[in-house]
C-alpha cells in the first residue's frame, strides 16, 4: 500500500470538516427533547404510582402471610411499622 494520501480522500476530510449549521441544528433538537406535559401525562404518573406501592405492599406481607414460619413475624413486624410511623 503506497504511503501517498488518495486526492479524492483528502477532499472528502475538507469537507467533512466543515462546520454544521448551528442555529437550525440546535433548534430542532430543543424542539424534539421539549417534554411532553398535560393532565394525561399526571394520570398515568399517579397510576403507575399507586401500582408501585400496591405491588409493594402485595408482595411484601401478603406473599409472606402464605408462608407458614413467616406469618407471625410478617404481622409482628407491619405492626412495629404502623405504631412507630403513626406514635
Amino acid at each position: 500500500m503506497p504511503d501517498d494520501l488518495d486526492p479524492q480522500l483528502l477532499r472528502a476530510f475538507a469537507q467533512a470538516d466543515s462546520p454544521l449549521p448551528e442555529e437550525p441544528f440546535v433548534g430542532e433538537v430543543a424542539r424534539r427533547l421539549r417534554p411532553a406535559g398535560g393532565l394525561h401525562l399526571q394520570a398515568a404518573g399517579l397510576y403507575a404510582l399507586l401500582a408501585t406501592v400496591l405491588g409493594a405492599v402485595a408482595s411484601g406481607l401478603l406473599l409472606p402471610l402464605r408462608m407458614r414460619q413467616t406469618r407471625l413475624m410478617t404481622v409482628g413486624a407491619a405492626a412495629v411499622t404502623l405504631w412507630v410511623t403513626f406514635f
